[in-house]
């Protein structure tokens, strides 16, 4: 119950402002101290299911249940998608903390994501909605499965959008991606191909820094495991691949460790596949180019690392 009073408070109050002023107008360091609260509150009960086990599971149904009404429509817009992001956060959260112990809950939060997942009302929640189909994917097991073939389409339905790369989308848009390749490692496709084609040729993500990190990985993982539909029919998206190594070298989405692997699979194809690697390397900028050869030599980067260009 005081849970719910202080998330009432937040929300109620949250509206009011916005019904009153423009929203430029707002306290903005009112607005983050209140968001940074509800943030850690949201985390510090996934933490207590996660340590507590069972013994929470009743309370947590509850504490769902107050957050699932968050995402009901209402006639302010702006409290409406405060509301939403709140709701979709702790769905997001339950999911990622708890595992497959959440395998449980994933019917019902997947009619939530895949809906919010199309919001037209505002990209925060339609980001927290897209990031969210990824974590059910990832932890749903086979909970998940009635939902593969229409998750799979609304992924490739952002990705493909004209404006999928317009600034104020392309986060959404990064995390649509990410969620396509958990969908694709962790759920048999009936469009596996479709999918993985899709999932390659958008990288390397540009706008939200976090997932990039994590789909390179993906990519490393997936060539040194020999993804048929990664290297492609002859090893034929080797040049596409080598061009995504070569953006995201030298930038903060690769740590040492990525820069390693990347190293060793430039290394495998100079001795197994020389002529795709000239074939790749005629079609990248110089600078581009001297990354490759920064990597395949150990040479220092000329300077501190970036984002992916």
């Amino acid at each position: 119950t005081t849970l719910e009073e202080v998330f009432f408070k937040i929300c109620q109050g949250r509206a009011e402002e916005e019904e009153d002023e423009d929203e430029d107008d707002l306290d903005q360091e009112a607005i983050d101290a209140e968001d940074d609260l509800i943030e850690q509150i949201i985390y510090a009960i996934g933490k207590v299911w996660q340590a507590e086990g069972d013994g929470f599971s009743e309370y947590l149904d509850q504490l769902l249940a107050w957050f699932i009404t968050k995402l009901a429509p209402t006639a302010n817009e702006r409290a409406l998608s405060f509301q939403q992001r709140l709701g979709l956060a702790m769905l997001d959260d339950v999911v990622e903390i708890a595992g497959t112990r959440s395998q449980k809950y994933i019917p019902s939060f997947m009619q939530h994501m895949l809906h919010y997942s199309r919001s037209v009302l505002s990209e925060e929640v339609r980001q927290a909605a897209l990031y969210g189909v990824g974590l059910c994917a990832e932890h749903g097991g086979a909970a998940f499965t009635p939902f593969v073939h229409e998750a799979v389409e609304t992924m490739l339905t952002a990705m493909r959008a004209p404006d999928a790369r317009d600034e104020e989308k392309e986060s959404a848009t990064d995390n649509a991606v990410s969620s396509l390749g958990k969908i694709a490692q962790s759920h048999s496709l009936s469009n596996a191909a479709e999918a993985w084609d899709a999932w390659l040729g958008y990288l390397p993500l540009k706008a939200d820094v976090a997932e990039s990190v994590l789909v390179t990985k993906q990519l490393c993982a997936l060539i040194r495991a020999n993804n048929a539909h990664i290297l492609g029919v002859n090893n034929a998206n080797l040049p596409r691949i080598i061009a995504i190594f070569a953006e995201v070298l030298e930038t903060e989405v690769v740590d040492d460790e990525c820069t390693k692997q990347i190293k060793e699979m430039l290394e495998a194809v100079q001795q197994g596949a020389p002529a795709q690697l000239e074939t790749a390397s005629r079609s990248l900028p110089p600078e581009a180019l001297q990354k490759l050869q920064r990597c395949l030599t150990g040479a220092p980067s000329p300077g501190p690392a970036g984002s992916a260009q």
